[in-house]
């Protein structure tokens, strides 16, 4: 067997996840339909974070194993991606593709992963970018929301900003950066960057920012909260259309390019 590592980009808005469901559209089973049919044998990818229902990425990375014969006669960087990008939904694209070593795991071997949530400083604004982000008119004390952000940097325990799952073991994560910045005049963004995420970790802290943010609870909340590990203490998830995955770092570079995207 031979391991392909897979470069994508995608639209969520339309997809309910990137996990593999029975009966749901998703990433993970567009992507392993098409490789299925292309090598005539089943063929299931795995991701370096599988991103919930609505969310985007814009540097996704996953790996597949196929049968060394079937990769002998098919595989070509430009024959594959030309195949998975034409039978594909426009919402996917395939970016590139390169043959790793047995030991590379999309996700174990991630040292990190970033991710952007962007919000529309608007009154009024058009209709398709709530594709991409979330809207608040009101204006945003970053300042505010910055002091709250410095409360996350470290290894915490961050079962309070965590959906419960039986599948997870620890929510302790490692936060190596955290802040909120403005992308223009009508954009801000909050990055963060970590070992690892749990599920609907980011959505939940930017929730609570845009809650200190607006004035309604003081930067000291994050910091009881993380400490508390109490959902119960969360009032507000932000949606998921506003949030993006935008790079997975790796201890050698995959790809030729980062293939970076300025949305906004």
């Amino acid at each position: 067997m031979k391991r392909i590592a897979l470069l994508l980009s995608y639209d969520g808005t339309d997809y309910h996840g990137f996990a593999n469901q029975v009966n749901q559209k998703t990433v993970a089973g567009e992507i392993n339909s098409c490789l299925s049919k292309i090598f005539n044998q089943e063929v299931y990818v795995v991701c370096a974070g599988r991103t919930d229902a609505g969310v985007h990425a814009e540097f996704q990375v996953v790996h597949f194993d196929v049968d060394e014969s079937l990769l002998k006669k098919f595989f070509d960087k430009s024959r594959l991606l030309k195949s998975l990008n034409k039978m594909l939904d426009d919402s996917i694209g395939v970016l590139e593709a390169t043959e790793v070593s047995d030991s590379f795991h999309a996700r174990f071997s991630a040292k990190s992963r970033t991710y952007n949530y962007f919000i529309i400083q608007e009154e009024f604004y058009h209709p398709m970018i709530l594709r991409y982000a979330y809207p608040v008119p009101q204006k945003l004390d970053l300042d505010e929301m910055n002091l709250a952000c410095s409360y996350l940097s470290g290894e915490n325990d961050f079962s309070a900003f965590c959906k419960s799952s039986k599948l997870q073991k620890s929510n302790v994560r490692r936060v190596n950066f955290a802040a909120m910045k403005k992308s223009s005049l009508s954009y801000d963004v909050f990055e963060i960057n970590a070992n690892a995420f749990c599920h609907q970790m980011v959505r939940s802290i930017v929730g609570l920012l845009l809650e200190i943010g607006t004035g309604k609870r003081p930067a000291s909340e994050l910091d009881r909260i993380l400490k508390g590990k109490s959902r119960t203490d969360l009032t507000f998830i932000a949606p998921p259309h506003g949030l993006h995955l935008v790079h997975v770092e790796y201890q050698e570079e995959l790809f030729k390019t980062d293939h970076k995207v300025e949305l906004f």
